[in-house]
This record gives structure tokens, sequence and C-alpha cells, in this order.
């Protein structure tokens, strides 16, 4: 609804700003007679604004201060428009803002105070950039008010608020004298082209304020539109996300989810927008203050509410594309296809457009577009939650790359329902020391057996070979059938890929085999076999554990890029690994082998995994061999020692109590080991007769003949991944607390190393051992691995054995080695439970052993092998 007012004249552009940098008027050309787009934004302190804009250099160096933003070279490019090139903030006379009687163009300053900032500054940038007409920003904000007193609106019945009332009046005030306010405005009439709000602190210190919240929002918005003679006016709510996503508050977290309530509402549907702004928290470390409610007055992050609720505003006043409704399962992956024959860049791949999910519980998942070829690019997601989503997409330049509008403000909704298929799980995740698995949906654990085959003989092999799949995926994507099925045949339901510079070329190995132009785009061909093992594995219960790079002395690493490690070349290739591969559950990533051979290998491999933590929208398991970081989601073991933090005993772990030691160590993250143990890996043998040679030298120069492994150990060494030391360690693994695991074949084109013969039991694993491997899988497919089992190995005697047991007593796990008997301990277990054994070396069949009590118990098993006992019911 267009409004015509007159008003008086006035005088001059009138500034309030005192102590600043000086400030330049700028001009910008008005459309005709278009009427002025007035915008209201309102709330409490945070709407007032304490976003510090000067540097204070006693207080973290002056960091978070919009200062520091601005010429910080880390941030200057996105905060550029701010000033000009003299670095004088820059007023705009395109956009008005009048502050409870402060006026003028608008600039910095129009905080609570004159030093400091709102979301207004980069809203009304925002504003001012898309609309042609002249636009007007009224805020109407005051510190400590609440919407169930203060801004009470009539609706809700009772004594209206004061400030509510106060907040109207002002607002028409202005409107009714627009040119004694802004002396340039010429008589072109004014509409009232959205509302903001940024409010809720003071609501949430009570609780009964913080149940009434969702209803007084509603009738807040109901009465602004009546008071303003518009049913329809665009109103964008800015979620009250101070704490960040560390806020466990239930009043706060009540608060949120009221503040998405109005979504739901149809009568509000297309109208209404709430910002998450829990993303934009910074902590008191790289802020002015350490006042969190109020932000802790960094300047960024009010820059960014107002960023968000601007964009917003757009999408709301413009009526964004709508990419209709889809419905999928829990863990199902949706995707959407845009055109857009017309982006500015020479690189498509450089183009970063965005989508932001909102679940109707408020939670939020963000995550890039990939390009796709041709004038197309996907955008994909994930149900992970059940229930009502909605989204939007942005592609405006905000990143310091380009503005699209083909690509921006796109909506759609979704409908994620419970899914049907039993084997069909989430994301791999950990609760403390322990993998999990996402079951019904992202907060529903299960814990999970972590253990990883590889076949580098058949499908990994790091030179060409005609089998291996990277080589040429296209004609090659039917080996990850067979590879898949290898990997089940062994016991296994993870299996492994390395990729290289593969990435890049198709059968690339290292640094040599790639140029320049091959560094500027992934393979698309590459990624679509690789996606095709991470389905095919997700749809049948497994995972897929990727190897994204190798080591420094192959030339397999990032860092020999044109712009090394997180350069554009890098940085390219992440950010369409995590729009591609982000959403699909089913995998987890290694940054590489042998680390120690980067230059800051730490420091390199966590900035590896937060970029693409920050990027692919839904958690992954990321780690780095050889590394304990808080980037890194899992603590993997190097296996030849060396200056890692993480290793185990040379060519270990040497036994149960190393790798018990190992999973005790850190109980907020699970471990692997991911030395991979190859069967028979330090066994020597003369290949042509794969008997134990004599003295003499070898190719190696070693006097004891051909090794399966070109190391010399000990015969009790050499014994540790034969048959038995191979079964034992696995279970041991499990045993000492749920420690990762890594097993399976080296190819005989491994460089030099070799040979890996399956005539000479060398690599290959024998069926006995298979039997054993698909033993131990399907013993702990039967949920009897549990989160709060400890180890106690105090409850076997007459035997070598390990115990763990549930924390209630109710559940036992027993494991005892090369024994035809042996005694337990049931002692504290409540009532009476059933026990089965069964025999570890050979296809999982259980044998009934009845009913035991509390106490000491005697197993006889009728002959000698390694055995499992499961007492108790899971």
């Amino acid at each position: 609804m267009k409004t015509e007012r007159t008003c008086t004249a006035g005088k001059m552009l009138f500034v309030t700003l005192v102590g600043l940098i000086h400030l330049q008027i700028v001009q910008a050309d008005q459309a005709g007679k278009s009427p002025v787009k007035v915008f209201i934004l309102a709330g409490q302190s945070n709407m007032e604004g304490q976003g510090k804009i000067k540097i204070d250099t006693n207080r973290n160096e002056g960091r978070g201060s919009l200062e520091y933003l601005v010429k910080d070279p880390a941030t200057a490019k996105r905060y550029k428009h701010l000033v000009d090139d003299k670095g004088q903030w820059i007023v705009r006379d395109d956009v008005w803002i009048w502050y409870l009687g402060r006026k003028g163009g608008l600039t910095v300053g129009y905080g609570a105070r004159n030093d400091r900032i709102g979301p207004e500054l980069q809203f009304g940038h925002v504003m001012g950039d898309h609309f042609d007409n002249q636009v007007l920003l009224i805020k109407t904000a005051w510190g400590g008010k609440s919407l169930a007193k203060d801004f009470r609106p009539p609706g809700s019945g009772g004594q209206v608020g004061p400030y509510y009332t106060e907040m109207v009046k002002l607002a028409k005030d202005v409107l009714a004298n627009l040119k004694e306010h802004f002396p340039d405005y010429d008589g072109r009439g004014c509409e009232i082209a959205g509302f903001g709000w940024h409010q809720g602190w003071n609501d949430g210190c009570s609780m009964k304020d913080t149940n009434q919240y969702e209803e007084n929002l509603i009738h807040f918005i109901r009465d602004i539109r009546r008071e303003f003679g518009n049913k329809d006016i665009p109103f964008v709510i800015a979620n009250s996300g101070f704490g960040g996503w560390k806020q466990k508050i239930d009043r706060r977290l009540k608060i949120i989810q009221a503040q998405a309530a109005p979504l739901k509402h149809e009568e509000l549907k297309g109208t209404v927008a709430c910002v998450e702004t829990r993303d934009f928290f910074r902590p008191p470390e790289v802020s002015p203050s350490r006042q969190g409610y109020h932000w802790n007055s960094n300047a960024e992050t009010y820059f960014l509410i107002g960023d968000s609720m601007g964009r917003a505003m757009i999408r709301l006043c413009t009526g964004a594309a709508d990419l209709g409704s889809k419905t999928c399962r829990v863990w199902e992956v949706l995707e959407w296809e845009i055109a857009n024959s017309s982006y500015p860049v020479s690189n498509p791949y450089d183009l970063v457009a965005k989508a932001v999910f909102t679940h109707e519980s408020g939670q939020t998942r963000k995550i890039e577009m990939f390009y796709t070829g041709s004038d197309k690019w996907k955008l994909r997601f994930c149900g992970s939650k059940m229930g009502k989503w909605s989204f939007y997409t942005v592609c405006d330049g905000s990143d310091g790359t380009h503005n699209d509008g083909s690509l921006d403000s796109h909506v759609g909704q979704i409908t994620v329902n419970a899914q049907t298929e039993s084997d069909v799980k989430g994301f791999l995740s950990h609760k403390g020391n322990k993998f999990a698995i996402m079951d019904r949906d992202d907060t529903d654990l299960k814990p999970y057996v972590y253990q990883v085959f590889m076949n580098q003989q058949d499908y990994e092999q790091q030179y060409n070979h005609s089998s291996r799949i990277w080589d040429d995926p296209i004609n090659r994507k039917h080996l990850i059938e067979n590879y898949w099925n290898n990997t089940v045949d062994n016991g296994f339901q993870i299996y492994f890929v390395a990729i290289f510079y593969s990435w890049f070329k198709k059968g690339a190995l290292d640094r040599n085999m790639v140029s320049s132009t091959d560094v500027a785009a992934p393979d698309p061909d590459v990624f679509d076999a690789l996606e095709y093992a991470i389905k095919y594995a997700h749809q049948r219960g497994g995972r897929t554990h990727i190897w994204a790079w190798g080591d420094q002395g192959r030339k397999q690493t990032p860092n020999l890029l044109p712009g090394g490690v997180l350069g554009n070349d890098h940085k390219r290739l992440m950010r369409y690994t995590a729009a591609r591969l982000g959403p699909l559950p089913g995998w987890c990533m290694n940054f590489g082998f042998d680390t120690l051979e980067l230059p800051n290998p730490e420091s390199i491999t966590s900035q590896w995994a937060n970029y693409l933590n920050d990027r692919m929208g839904w958690n992954h398991m990321l780690c780095s061999r050889g590394w304990k970081n808080s980037a890194f989601a899992i603590n993997s073991y190097a296996g030849f020692s060396g200056s890692y933090e993480l290793t185990t005993t040379k060519n270990g772990p040497s036994g149960y109590e190393e790798i018990r030691s190992d999973v005790d160590s850190d109980n907020s993250k699970p471990h692997l080991y991911e030395e991979r143990h190859t069967y028979n890996r330090f066994k020597y043998v003369e290949p042509s007769s794969c008997q134990e040679p004599g003295d003499g030298p070898d190719q190696y120069g070693m006097s004891d003949g051909y090794a399966c492994w070109p190391v010399k150990l000990s015969s009790r060494e050499q014994a540790r991944l034969n048959e038995d030391g191979s079964r034992r360690l696995i279970w041991r693994e499990q045993m000492a607390g749920g420690m990762g695991g890594f097993f399976g074949y080296f190819s005989v084109r491994f460089n030099s190393f070799g040979p890996f013969s399956q005539n000479c039991g060398c690599g290959y694993h024998s069926d006995s051992l298979k039997r054993a491997f698909r033993c131990f899988r399907d013993f702990w497919a039967k949920d009897r691995f549990m989160f709060d089992m400890v180890v106690d190995t105090g409850r076997v005697r007459n035997g070598t054995g390990y115990c763990l047991r549930t924390k209630d007593y109710k559940n036992f796990v027993f494991f005892v080695e090369n024994d035809s008997s042996v005694e337990i301990n049931l002692g504290s277990m409540p009532g009476s439970q059933q026990v089965i054994v069964v025999d570890a070396r050979n296809e999982y069949s259980e044998i009934s052993k009845g009913s035991r009590s509390a106490g000491w118990w005697t197993i006889n098993f009728g002959y000698t092998s390694d055995w499992a006992i499961a007492v108790g019911s899971p």
C-alpha cells in the first residue's frame, strides 16, 4: 500500500557522529517519483546496537571492532563498501536513517551510542543496493525491554506495552514530517516496505514470558500490520542467538524456537522470515568485550545480523523463485538443479552460491552449490531430521567473490519422513571415545564398530593397472560392486579408497601427472565413481573410508599445488567436495599417510579439516594420521613411530595393554589404528618356493631372504600379523573399549615392496582368516557393544582373556584366547542371564551354555580355540 504524505521543509542533511573517522557524503541518482521504501527496525539493546567501531588496542588488539575488520587483510574485502579509497566512512544519501531523533544519511554511528553500530548499518546497505528507490530506515529500539510487557501488542490482551505505543507513534510522526527530517525529500510519497525485529533477552529471563513469546510475537506481527494498514508487510525476525551453538539454557533455546514459530502459521507463510544468528556469535577472545548478551560488542556480529536480515527482507519483498516442495525419508539425499547462463566468472567452479535449510524447530544447515557443467548448478540436502524444512539460496557476493542473481533467492520446502529400511543409517559420529552411527535421526546414536578393509591388490593399486577404479572411473564403475562384495566376504562393512591427484585428473597419482589446467577444476568422472561407491555401501549398511592424499615423498600432497594448501586450486576442490559429498551419509576421510613428511603437518592438515567442516553442511569424521587436534573428529595413529603426536610402538601395537592405554588416553574422541594391518606383512619368504629362505643377500641387501615387507623383525614380531595375530588383534581392539582398525591387502605393484602374493600367504587373507573376520563382524552386529561398556579384565582367570561389561552389570562380553575352558566372574549381575559362546575362528554360530546367575563360573568350550562369550540380552 502506497501512502502519499505532505511534509514541511527543512534545510540540511544532519549527521550526528563525533570523534569518528572523517565522513564523506556519497551522492546517488534517484529514480523518478518512485515512493520512498520505508523499513521499520525495532527491538531492545541488540537492535540499538552494541558493536564497537573504533579499535581499542588494550582489548584483544582491537579485534572485533569495525575499524579492525575494515583494515585487516583477512576481512577487508567484505567491508570495503563501508569506506572510500582514503579509508573514510561513507555516508549514503540514497539511504536515510532516523533513530530516536538522530537522523541523516546511512553511515556508522547509529548504534546505542555514536561509537557503536547495530544491524541497521549493513541492513541499510543491502536495501540501498537492491532498490532504486530512496530508502528510509526508522529505528525504534530501547535497552532492556520485553515483548511480554514493554512491547506488548494489543492482540495479546491486558495493558498495551508503552514501548509498543511509542514505537508506532514515532514511526508515524516521522512519516508525517518527512520533509522536516530529510530536506531532500521531494514529495514522492512513501511505502512501508518491511519491518525488522531483533529482541528477546528480557523475555528469556522468565519462563512465564518465554512460554508466552510465540503467542505474543504472532499478535505483534498482526498488530503492526494493522497499525500501518497492510496485512502483508514483510516481517523479518533475527533470533536471539547470543551464546552461539553452545547456548544450552532452556529459556534461551525456547525463545529461539518461538521466534521461528511464525513461519509455521498458514496466514503468515511467505511474508515472515526468521534469520538464524547463532553462526554469528564471536567469543570474547576475538571481541571488544565479554558481554555475551550484547554479542560481546563484536561489530562483525551486528554486521552479519543486518546483512542476513537484509537478504531475508529482499526475498520476502521480491517473492523469490519457488523451487516447490519435495518429500524424502530420513538419510535420503535430495537435489535441485538451477540453470545460470550468465555467470560472471571465468572459472564456474569459483562461483560461490549457498543454500540455507531451516527445520521447523529452528535448526539450520548451510551448504554450497556445485557446478555440474554447461550452465547448471546443483544443491543437495540430506533428511537428517523428520519434519518440515524450508530453504533459500544465496549468491550475493557476501563471501567476497561474485553476485549472481540467477542463483540467488530461490526458495523451497521439504518434508522428511521416517526411514523404513533398517540397514540405512546416518552419518558416522561418536559418543565420548566410542564410535557411533546416527540411527533414526541426527540425535539418535547407536554404538558402531569401526573396522576398515583395503584391497589395494585388486581395486586400489597406487600404480597403473587394468583393475584400478580411478584410472578409468566411467568404464570401471562396475568394479565398485565387486569391491563391496569382496569387502563383505572378508568380514568387513567399510571399504577404503584413495584418490590423490585423481581429484583433478583420472589416473593421476602425483603432482607430476597433472598440469596447471588440470588442477583448475575437479574431475567429474572421478567424483561420479566416488559418489557411487559411497552410495552403494551406504544402501547396504556400510561405509567408505577415503584417503584424500598420499605422502610428500611421492608428491601426492596438496601443498604442491600452485597456491599450496588452502590456495585457490585447493580451496576450489574442497568447496566442490563439501558441496557434492557433504550431504551424503556414509563416509569419513583422512588427509593422507606419512603426514610427518609435510611442512608443519598438524597445522596444514587441521586447516584442511576446518575448511571442509565449515562447508559440508552435515558433519563428517575427518582425521589426519598421527595428529591430535580439535579439528579432527578421530584420533588416528601412525604405526611406524616417528615424531607424531599419535603413534603405536613401531610396527605395533605391541599388545592389548597398549591398545587399551591408547583408547583411554582421550575420552572425548574415538581412536583408530590407521596403519594398515596387512596379513603376514612381516613374513619372510622366497617368492618362487614360498619357503622361508636361508642366509644370503636378497634384493634389499637382507640376509634373511625376500620379505613381504622389507623390514627385519624377530620371529615373535613376524607373528604379530600372522593368522592368529590378525584375528586376535581385531578382537583386542574392540575388547579394549572400541579401538578402530584397518586391515587388508597391499598391491604387488606397491612401489618396490613385495611380493604380496596369494600363493605365498602374503597379504591375501586365507579362507580361514576370512571366516574369523566374518565371525567378528557378525558377533558385534547383534548390538553387543554398548556406550556404557567399561573394561573389566579382572573377571577372567585360568586363561588369557578380556572382559567388557555395562555399568549396570546386565551385559558382559568376554574374549578368550587359545583355550578349551575358562573361569569368568559374573559378580553383581542382576538375576539370571543367558550365556552363549562363539568359536571366533569359524563362521558365526551361537552355542548356548544356558543361564547363569552372579558369581564365578567355569565355561567349557569342548575344544581349544579363540572364543567369544556373550552374557545377557542386548
